[in-house]
């Protein structure tokens, strides 16, 4: 299937920084838990946290190597904050919120989590050209 080890190497990249994403969620969704009534709140928090590492990130690698197949980019970007990250988890508390006829908190969680995520990625790329 592969001819070396070298084109294998983006997986194993991408598999270790989303295992490790993935437990750092875990642990800060039940931080956050103890501080909120509700996991949405921590969820919104991890986002847009995310987000502002992401543009970090993406700054500092421009800035590097314009090859977004590096294995930085694969490792912190794509895998790490990929399981740290928690789109499908985003996406489930609003449809909860709004079977539970919570309409405020859905729409409130979607604007936050995009608005902010938006914003606090522009920081991070801000942050990361400085």
């Amino acid at each position: 299937m592969y001819e070396s080890i070298e084109e294998f190497q983006p997986f194993v990249l991408i598999g270790a920084g989303a295992i490790l994403g993935s437990w750092l969620r875990v642990y800060m969704t039940r931080y956050f838990l103890f501080f909120f009534s509700a996991s949405y709140f921590g969820t919104a928090i991890i986002n847009i946290t995310s987000a502002f590492i992401l543009g970090y990130f993406l700054a500092i690698q421009n800035q590097a190597v314009t090859n977004h197949q590096s294995p930085f980019f694969l490792f912190a970007c794509v895998g790490f904050l990929g399981g740290l990250s928690t789109f499908s988890t985003f996406i489930t508390d609003i449809l909860n919120s709004f079977q539970a006829k919570k309409f405020k908190i859905a729409f409130f969680l979607a604007f936050f989590s995009i608005l902010f995520g938006l914003l606090l990625a522009l920081l991070g790329l801000a942050f990361g050209d400085a």
